[in-house]
C-alpha cells in the first residue's frame, strides 16, 4: 500500500496538525526567487527542524529524522534515500506520491521524528 497522494500544502498541514509544529522558511529569503521552496516544520518549544517539505521535479518531498538503525532498514523501499539536506545518518528523504511507505507508516515516521527532534 502506498501513500494517498498528497500535496506539498497538503503534507504540511498534515504534519503540522500531528506534531503541533509551525511552519518556517529559513532557507529562503523575502524577495528572492527560489528555485526550490524549503518548508520546514519546528518544534514550539526548541524550534528544532522536524520536517522539511519541498517540491523537487515535480515531485513532493519530505526531510525526516529517524534513528539510524530505521533509516537504514527503509532506504530499499521504493521513494526513499538518504537524507539529501541533513546528516544521511539520521535523516530520510521520501518521494511522496512515488514511495512504498504506507500512510500508516508516514504518520509513524513523522511522530518518530518530532520526538527525536523534541529534545
Amino acid at each position: 500500500m502506498t501513500t494517498t497522494r498528497l500535496t506539498t500544502d497538503g503534507l504540511i498541514k498534515k504534519i503540522m496538525a500531528q506534531t503541533g509544529g509551525y511552519l518556517a522558511f529559513p532557507f529562503n529569503h523575502v524577495g528572492e526567487q527560489a528555485a526550490i521552496v524549503f518548508a520546514t516544520i519546528k518544534q514550539r518549544h526548541n524550534h528544532k527542524i522536524l520536517a522539511m517539505v519541498y517540491q523537487k521535479d515535480d515531485q513532493v518531498m519530505v526531510d525526516l529524522k529517524l534513528t539510524p538503525a530505521h533509516s537504514e532498514s527503509i532506504r530499499t523501499l521504493k521513494g526513499v534515500a538518504p537524507g539529501a539536506h541533513f546528516n544521511q545518518r539520521y535523516w530520510t528523504t521520501i518521494t511522496i506520491n512515488a514511495t512504498a511507505i504506507s500512510d500508516q507508516k508516514l504518520t509513524a515516521m513523522i511522530a518518530e521524528s518530532a520526538k527525536l527532534t523534541s529534545r
